[in-house]
């Protein structure tokens, strides 16, 4: 379930894209806890526009990183008196309609911008409101982002001045698992992370800023992290530094569970003699041996789409034996690809196997075609 502090209107990550492009005129402002995945979003969004993405971290500027740095002019002159004048940042000056006014494409990011040093918001109240620094003004086709935790999260983030606000289009991004499950569907997440977030779901995002005595807690961008090493931690065989990897990566209460259902691992059955017979093959009488056995069933449909059929098999086997609810979970899984799942369920092993299993539980189908993810 998503969570929200609800002080500005809230969208999940999977929306900034449309987002930006509708308000691509107008200079957005996103606000979240820490790790849902912001800075990725806007990234890709800059990306599909073919734009040079400009990554500027807030808290490390100084104004004069904006406003350029003041010399004497050998030029200017005031009554004969030498007078001083600005030499304009590099960057800003390939930005400009002055300089560079064939310039391609650029989203300039501010990062943590509610973390920057007060010395900076004077020179962004004009280049935000007014599109000017100095003597230059922004091309047209630069576009301003920016993003920053929330002030209640009690983390880099704090509550921007009025005047910042009013020139910023403002969202607050929730966490979401449904939206990150079909994320992490398209970007080669392990499955068995996947499979087991879709049974617990709080632990996507476990951040609480009232327990500060915490070395690490779970987030959207903390389980793309473990995701990358999770194979080798598996295969670790000391259970206390499997521990301690774990946790160090999604904090102790989320890594806990995590290592309680990875400990079933080692007693799984033969998932490939599995799909090869799935009409057949003995199917695990424990529920927990079991849910585990579906992550490395969702494994194989990943690893091979040829297995899909097998996989639908057991699916109905499920739904029409003991524990239907892990019927409606391995369906879940494979319907995180709408694409996928549309043509599974035209083809002949669906209507003959699963939909009929599927006709007695109508509350399952409906939870599959709404994809909620641990429903």
């Amino acid at each position: 379930m998503a969570k929200s502090h609800p002080t500005v209107p809230t969208i999940t990550v999977d929306q900034i894209a449309p987002v930006l492009e509708v308000l691509s005129g107008q200079n957005a402002f996103f606000l979240s806890d820490p790790g849902v995945g912001k800075t990725q979003e806007i990234g890709l969004w800059a990306a599909s526009r073919k734009a040079q993405f400009i990554v500027l971290v807030a808290s490390l500027l100084d104004r004069m990183d904006l406003a350029g740095l003041p010399y004497f002019s050998t030029v200017e002159t005031l009554g004969g008196l030498k007078v001083t004048t600005f030499c304009p940042n590099k960057m800003v000056a390939e930005l400009s309609k002055e300089h560079n006014p064939e310039g391609g494409a650029v989203v300039v990011y501010f990062n943590e911008l509610n973390a920057a040093p007060e010395s900076v918001f004077p020179v962004l109240y004009r280049l935000l409101n007014e599109r000017a620094i100095n003597d230059m003004t922004l091309r047209d086709n630069v576009i301003i982002v920016a993003d920053g935790n929330l002030q209640a999260s009690a983390s880099a983030g704090r509550n921007l001045q009025e005047a910042m606000k009013r020139r910023f289009a403002m969202f607050e991004i929730v966490s979401d698992v449904t939206v990150w499950m079909n994320w992490a569907d398209r970007h080669n997440i392990d499955s068995r992370l996947m499979a087991f977030l879709m049974l617990n779901a709080q632990c996507l995002n476990d951040f609480d800023p009232t327990k500060r005595n915490r070395n690490q807690f779970a987030c959207e961008a903390s389980w793309e992290r473990l995701s990358k090493v999770f194979e080798k931690i598996v295969q670790t065989k000391n259970l206390r530094l499997k521990q301690a990897m774990i946790a160090s990566l999604v904090g102790a209460e989320a890594g806990a569970m995590l290592l309680a259902y990875i400990t079933h691992f080692d007693r799984l059955p033969d998932i490939a003699a599995m799909m090869e017979k799935p009409e057949t093959c003995p199917l695990p009488e424990e529920i927990d041996i079991l849910s585990v056995t579906i992550s490395y069933l969702y494994n194989a449909y990943r690893s091979n789409e040829k297995q899909a059929n097998a996989a639908l098999i057991i699916a109905a086997r499920l739904l029409s034996g003991k524990f239907p609810e892990m019927g409606a979970y391995l369906l879940r899984l494979l319907a995180l690809n709408k694409d996928k799942w549309a043509h599974m369920a035209r083809g002949e092993t669906f209507k003959k196997s699963v939909f009929p299993a599927l006709e007695k539980n109508p509350d399952v189908m409906a939870a599959i075609q709404a994809n909620k993810a641990g429903a």
